[in-house]
């Protein structure tokens, strides 16, 4: 079972799926992040507790 939430920024240009589920093969946590803009020429910083761990435009983070 996933547990799920949609999260869309204050001023509406981005909208984020995200869903915490266990693989069933290998036992472990995935965390998905479905990203939606409006705005693709942004640049997006990913953070995990504070830690970068992607940067990029979001028209990259959206398959653009």
């Amino acid at each position: 079972m996933a547990a799920t939430a949609t999260i869309t920024s204050a001023d509406g240009n981005y909208i984020v799926n995200t869903q915490i589920s266990q693989d069933p093969q290998s036992g472990r946590y995935v965390v998905d992040l479905n990203i939606t803009t409006f705005a693709a020429s942004d640049t997006l910083d990913v953070r995990v507790n504070g830690q970068a761990v992607w940067e990029g435009l979001a028209s990259e983070a959206t398959g653009g």
